[in-house]
């Protein structure tokens, strides 16, 4: 199977008050062709659960629609979401000098974690590729890991080796801590 890869990207923004790093996870065409052909099917579905509620159906029609429908519809949803966050997704961290921030958003929606830098310890880059890259299709994952409160943090989906070690650099020039 050939799969064409649009590399991720790292923009760095240094700032008074801190550095900012927009991450974009990783384009992968062929990849996202598969949500995009899932959703007309998952369309169809969603049209067959709606007309359970718009006149009263039989009893093995109702079984169809749970056992075969519901389940296209969920996949459906996950599949359209994991083709936003391809096309719309990027992860923001930014420090402060007094906590590391990690926002993942895709048309503005998202969800943000915040790590105090006294807690931070261990920043490198993640020796499970193999890992990351599915984890970056899903928006979750990547290929920059720390510990927090004994727990490991990832972040930077789709980033390779070496743009994972510039970020990590970048990290450390304005930290003291982490060198």
């Amino acid at each position: 199977m050939v799969t064409i890869v649009i590399r991720a990207t790292a923009r760095f923004n240094e700032r008074k008050d801190g550095l900012r790093i927009v991450i974009s996870p990783p384009r992968r065409p062929l990849v996202l062709l598969v949500p995009l052909m899932w959703a007309p099917i998952a369309g169809l579905a969603f049209l067959a659960v709606l007309s359970l509620f718009t006149r009263p159906p039989e009893a093995s029609a109702v079984a169809v629609v749970l056992v075969l429908f519901v389940p296209l519809v969920l996949l459906g949803l996950a599949a359209l979401v994991i083709a936003i966050w391809m096309m719309f997704g990027r992860e923001v961290v930014t420090t402060d000098g007094s906590s590391l921030t990690i926002r993942c958003e895709a048309l503005g929606l998202g969800w943000t974690n915040r790590y105090d830098l006294a807690e931070v310890e261990h920043l490198r880059v993640s020796d499970s590729p193999g890992v990351d890259r599915a984890d970056a299709d899903a928006g979750r994952g990547g290929s920059i890991v720390f510990i927090h409160r004994a727990k490991a943090v990832r972040f930077g989906a789709g980033l390779d080796t070496t743009q994972a070690q510039a970020v990590i650099d970048r990290l450390r020039a304005r930290d003291l801590r982490w060198r």
